[in-house]
């Protein structure tokens, strides 16, 4: 449902888990996570991530918010300084699928190209 909004013009509320109902957080908490975190460059100050998504399903929504607190906070948890959040998918099809919630919140969306290069994904 949130993606039938244009690309932009979602906005993710932040909400505290204790606004939610008991299904709610069910919900949310539900399902294996997509996103691994595999490294941070401390000179360039950017945070990435891998996702291995399994076939019809989607980065978990749970996910999507805590990239965003990251983007917004604009510091990594342990308090190192964040200018940027990757996302690398294994293709570029995978990067499409879930590419709109993740360019909503500032995220960068890449992918392992056919050329064998890391490519990012055009807006």
């Amino acid at each position: 449902m949130a993606r039938a909004a244009r690309a932009g013009l979602t906005h993710y509320a932040h909400h505290q888990a204790n606004e939610l109902t008991v299904g709610e957080q069910e919900l949310f908490n539900s399902g294996e996570p997509t996103l691994t975190q595999v490294g941070y460059h401390p000179d360039e100050q950017w945070i990435e991530f891998t996702a291995m998504v399994p076939d019809g399903a989607h980065v978990l929504p749970r996910e999507i918010f805590l990239l965003d607190d990251l983007v917004a906070s604009r510091r990594l948890p342990d308090g190192r300084p964040l200018q940027s959040v990757r996302v690398t998918f294994p293709n570029r099809a995978k990067a499409e699928q879930d590419a709109g919630p993740l360019r909503d919140i500032g995220v960068t969306v890449q992918y392992f190209s056919d050329r064998g290069t890391w490519e990012v994904l055009a807006a």
